[in-house]
């Protein structure tokens, strides 16, 4: 890499030692323009820099853009920050239904694809270019974009020549494994007025970070400190640590969490495979219409941080094979034509991604509020014997987005204009639930088919779906954000080096949150309240309670 970049500045100084400035085309402003000309800050990272740097992934092309950094966890886990501005912390760990939008919109072509603590890692095949736009640029770009703007620009279909193309690449990693990648791509005209272009894309990373063989030990010090009932802790015999309540028990026996099973050197492996197909038909010199679709995989296993304690900066311990899945498709269209002196674009798109994953969650054993009743013999008093503290949790999230906008621009001798509509209808579900390996053997018996709640069935912490018996908590949200906006931005040239510039945007914004949060408590000990109906707290119900009560001062109802 560090050749490559080399190369790149070297064949840029000698271009501009030749008195030649390359001229990069943009869309920055929403329109076709020179880099150089228009009166924007924006950076463009060309398509073949993107090669000669093998660049791939988000993880990759970020390095490259000039004030943009990345924070995250794993790949398709991370926020983008333009001069450091922010939201909230990246990569929320569970729940991300719940999360902010992002600070810094991410977009393919025309089509905006941020998603709050998880942006969609696109894989960089056949770019023309990545374009930075610096914040706010709220005005042509709309929502998460306080911060600015991120553009993936593909290539697209072409009907005046056939092309083709593919790239290989072996690597190796220091103290890991092995990575090798294969792109291809080809243009084919079907007619002068019809073209197909086609790309597609495998890549396997290799890892680095070994999961090491351990044992997790519950400190029971720091488990009783954290309890929130005063009764539940746990008696191990010792004064210093036990609560007065413990007098004279000294019978606490503990399980342990190992890892013999999942040890592995290098398995955080990542591995992308995907492709992305464009039709174009040119009706006649001013009307056009593109068709796009994007399909693609990423799956991980692994994690990609590390364990400051075990003295390296490589190795991990983990209890439960940690894994994610994160597929998506994104079908776009474009329909761009000129009226007059008038230029007309329709675009809209329609993604669809499913995030399938499973974290570890072992630690919070030591964090958690409750785990003595949860992990240990008897109620909510104090606990004796406690069972396996191995803990994960499993997410499953489907987002899916619409857009559609029109806009139109003028370009005139000395005035320049667009105004446009915008539409984004969104809607995110989620389902979290946090499982306890040792909960059954502590009492916990929550096969018990989901009961109703004011007449409406409830989903219970376990149904028959597919929970199983140590679904211990679940978050189960529908998000739906819907809006509509109206922008216009006019430029006006004083001369050939002096214009000025004014924008304005509209909008309206719809968001509901609804859904439930389940726990088990009441189901420990063949407990009656194991119904579904004790425990599952309805949140769009509570929402419309709250907001009754703020308005009128009187608790309808609760549930």
């Amino acid at each position: 890499m560090s050749a490559a970049i080399a190369t790149a500045l070297a064949s840029t100084g000698q271009v501009q030692a030749q008195g030649i400035i390359e001229e990069i085309t943009v869309t920055a402003t929403k329109r076709a323009e020179n880099m150089q000309d228009i009166p924007v800050a924006v950076q463009a990272m060309t398509g073949e820099s993107i090669r000669e740097l093998g660049v791939s992934n988000f993880d990759e092309y970020v390095q490259f853009l000039p004030n943009v950094v990345q924070a995250g966890r794993a790949p398709g886990q991370s926020e983008i920050y333009i001069r450091g501005a922010a939201t909230e912390q990246s990569a929320i760990t569970v729940s991300s239904v719940q999360g902010s939008a992002p600070a810094v919109a991410l977009y393919q072509d025309e089509q905006p694809v941020s998603f709050g603590g998880r942006n969609l890692d696109i894989y960089a095949v056949d770019l023309a270019r990545i374009e930075v736009l610096p914040g706010p640029q709220g005005t042509l770009f709309g929502s998460s974009s306080q911060s600015g703007t991120v553009r993936l620009i593909t290539n697209k279909p072409d009907p005046s020549a056939f092309q083709a193309g593919f790239t290989t690449d072996l690597s190796t990693t220091t103290g890991g494994e092995a990575s090798s990648a294969l792109t291809a791509y080809i243009n084919m005209p079907l007619s002068d007025k019809l073209a197909v272009r086609v790309a597609a894309f495998a890549d396997s990373a290799g890892g680095w970070i070994d999961n090491e063989l351990g044992t997790y030990e519950t400190d029971i010090e720091v488990v009783n400190r954290n309890q929130i009932s005063g009764a539940a802790r746990i008696c191990t015999g010792d004064p210093l640590v036990d609560d007065p309540g413990c007098t004279g028990r000294a019978d606490m026996s503990q399980a342990t969490a190992e890892n013999s099973n999942l040890v592995e050197k290098d398995f955080n492996d990542a591995t992308y495979r995907g492709a992305r197909i464009g039709l174009v038909y040119d009706f006649n010199d001013d009307w056009s219409l593109l068709l796009q679709h994007t399909g693609q995989g990423l799956e991980t296993e692994g994690v990609f941080e590390y364990d400051p304690q075990l003295g390296g900066e490589d190795n991990v311990y983990r209890f439960v094979p940690v894994e994610n899945e994160d597929t998506f498709g994104l079908t776009t269209w474009t329909l761009s034509g000129r009226l007059g002196m008038l230029d007309l674009i329709y675009t809209g798109g329609y993604l669809d991604r499913e995030v399938e994953s499973i974290t570890d969650y072992t630690s919070y054993t030591s964090g958690g509020g409750y785990q003595v009743y949860y992990m240990c013999i008897g109620g909510y008093s104090t606990g004796s014997q406690c069972f396996d503290p191995t803990k994960q949790y499993k997410d499953n999230t489907d987002n899916s987005r619409l857009t559609n906008e029109l806009r139109v621009s003028y370009d005139g001798d000395r005035w320049r204009g667009t105004v446009g509509v915008f539409l984004d209808e969104g809607e995110t579900n989620s389902e979290g639930q946090f499982q306890y390996f040792g909960a059954v053997d502590a009492g916990f018996d929550v096969s018990t088919a989901p009961g109703t709640l004011n007449g409406v069935p409830v989903r219970g912490v376990n149904d028959p779906t597919g929970r199983g018996p140590t679904t211990i908590f679940v978050n189960d949200f529908t998000r739906k954000e819907d809006q509509v906006a109206v922008f216009g931005e006019l430029t006006f040239d004083f001369t050939d080096t002096f214009s000025a510039s004014i924008g304005a945007r509209w909008y309206d914004l719809d968001f509901n949150l609804g859904g439930s949060t389940g726990s088990s408590f009441g189901c420990k000990g063949g407990a009656p309240m194991c119904d579904g109906t004790g425990f599952d707290n309805r949140v769009s119900e509570r929402h419309e309670a709250l907001g009754l009560y703020n308005k009128t001062g009187c608790l309808l109802y609760t549930s």
